[in-house]
């Protein structure tokens, strides 16, 4: 469906009361900007994958592109 039909989903879940936002999987550090832009003022979550298609940056990165918390799945078995 899009990223913008994702972060208008993203933004009905927080109209409706989510505590963390989600989008999936974007691809570009374009596309993470414009995520943060649209929906930066609420928690918003970055799924980092070693290998997948989110780009892996810095937290520091992250929170410039509107993030604020990131979590990494797959580290532990990647170790």
């Amino acid at each position: 469906h899009g990223l913008d039909e994702a972060i208008r989903r993203g933004r009905a879940f927080a109209d409706a009361g989510a505590d963390i936002l989600f989008i999936e999987s974007p691809e570009t550090e374009e596309e993470m900007a414009l995520i943060g832009k649209a929906l930066g003022d609420l928690p918003l979550l970055v799924n980092v994958v070693e290998g997948g298609k989110t780009p892996v940056l810095s937290k520091e990165r992250y929170a410039e592109l509107g993030y604020q918390m990131a979590i990494y799945p797959a580290s532990a078995f990647l170790a």
